[in-house]
């Protein structure tokens, strides 16, 4: 069993391989499909437009003129990588996925912050392994300076990850929506848009680990 988490309250879809079930008491789900290969993790893309939601602006307001600093953590399991759905950052309710993380706070090393966001939003603990990718994000009033690191869970264990919580917004206007791991080829099925940059065109697993640094012009 594979186990997707997704939407706020932690609602799980239980998906059993190969079959490939819809549930029409999710409106929000546009689609769920498995990969072509057998044995393959589930492709997973869904889009939110929840109308009871907050909107797109009221879920960035906060972040709208400032410069922050966020960490991400790329964990990757049995061939996949573990990647959080974020909504109100792409319109007409796109899901957009990128590694687990968030915004570096005063007092902490950057170590430090990863840990504490990676357990919060996924429910793993981890540690820090390499320094991997920086990318400089500019648009619509948002700007953020990402750094991302390898992490591995601290007790060696399989992850078995549990959507958490961002607590910098309330339960009802969270930016987190949903948890999902990924091949490089169930990544490259999705739309461009719904990937972070840094992860877009990766052609294998092993590509997850050369180093990026991607500047704005």
């Amino acid at each position: 069993m594979l186990q997707i988490l997704i939407g706020q309250g932690a609602m799980a879809l239980f998906l059993a391989l190969p079959a490939v079930t819809e549930s029409p008491s999710l409106p929000y789900a546009r689609r769920l499909r498995k990969a072509q290969q057998p044995g393959s993790l589930p492709v997973f893309s869904a889009s939110m437009p929840d109308l009871s939601a907050p909107s797109a602006n009221s879920l960035l307001a906060s972040y709208i003129g400032q410069v922050r600093v966020r960490v991400g953590g790329l964990l990757l399991h049995d061939g996949g990588l573990l990647l959080a759905a974020h909504q109100g950052l792409l319109p007409e309710g796109s899901t957009f996925w990128s590694p687990p993380g968030g915004g570096w706070q005063f007092g902490e090393s950057l170590h430090e912050a990863l840990v504490r966001e990676f357990e919060e939003e996924t429910g793993l603990a981890v540690r820090v392994g390499r320094f991997l990718h920086l990318y400089e994000f500019r648009r619509d009033g948002l700007q953020a300076l990402e750094l991302f690191f390898e992490v591995v869970p601290t007790d060696g264990a399989a992850p078995v990850p549990r959507l958490g919580h961002d607590p910098e917004h309330s339960a009802d206007a969270q930016l987190l929506a949903g948890l999902a791991w990924f091949t490089p080829r169930q990544l490259l099925a999705l739309p461009p848009a719904q990937v972070h940059p840094v992860l877009r065109g990766l052609l294998s697993i092993d590509d997850v680990f050369v180093p990026q640094l991607r500047f704005e012009g």
